[in-house]
């Protein structure tokens, strides 16, 4: 999936004589695959169907996003009919960090792979990640290049505010990850970006005071 709309970057200042849509490509695949890592997220639309264990209960969890689904079979049976399950993937409230499906009446029979679940997942808007994060890997774009740029050059420079290191409340304080900690990349609305996405392992160290 293209990430990057090219005409945008165009516009931005990445001109075509010093950065080839190659460059720019290459550039942005290799952007997500450090955004991939650091949030154990992928942000690509997922047309392929998912195998998923069945639990035995009316809940079955996905370890995707859903966007639409176009049919649910059990054990190789016929496919279920739309009124036996209800989908959880909403936009408002956003369901996307626990999407599941509920059985209406009775239970996803237990099992290995045994459920398959056809249709269009993914953590995207439409069919991009979404929109703060696209930012933040034009922030990250910026800086991969920055060695290459010239004082003069008239690509947009993101703002990079004063990172915060250390904060306290009455009871807790957490300390952020500073650009020393996880390279040169990052500045604070980056990190905060990636933090938001992310899933599994927290980025904050804390401690009570």
């Amino acid at each position: 999936m293209l990430r990057f709309n090219l005409a945008e970057l165009r516009r931005r200042g990445y001109s075509e004589e010093d950065y080839s849509d190659l460059k720019l490509v290459t550039a942005g695949e290799t952007i997500f695959q450090i955004i991939k890592l650091f949030t154990n997220r992928d942000f690509d639309l997922r047309l392929n169907p998912l195998n998923l264990d069945g639990s035995g209960t009316e809940e079955l969890y996905l370890p995707i996003p859903i966007i639409s689904i176009t049919s649910i079979t059990e054990d190789d049976d016929d496919p279920l009919t739309e009124d036996d399950y209800i989908v959880y993937n909403r936009d408002l409230p956003d369901d996307r960090q626990k999407p599941y499906i509920i059985k209406v009446n009775g239970t996803f029979p237990e099992g290995n792979q045994n459920i398959e679940v056809q249709g269009v997942f993914g953590y995207v808007d439409g069919n991009l990640p979404p929109a703060p994060l696209l930012e933040a890997a034009n922030r990250i774009l910026y800086l991969m290049f920055q060695p290459l740029l010239e004082d003069g050059d008239e690509v947009e420079v993101p703002q990079n505010p004063h990172e915060i290191k250390k904060e306290r409340t009455d009871r807790w304080s957490y300390e952020k990850y500073s650009r020393e900690t996880i390279g040169c990349l990052f500045d604070n609305i980056v990190t905060a970006i990636l933090m938001k996405y992310s899933k599994g392992d927290d980025l904050i160290f804390g401690d009570f005071i």
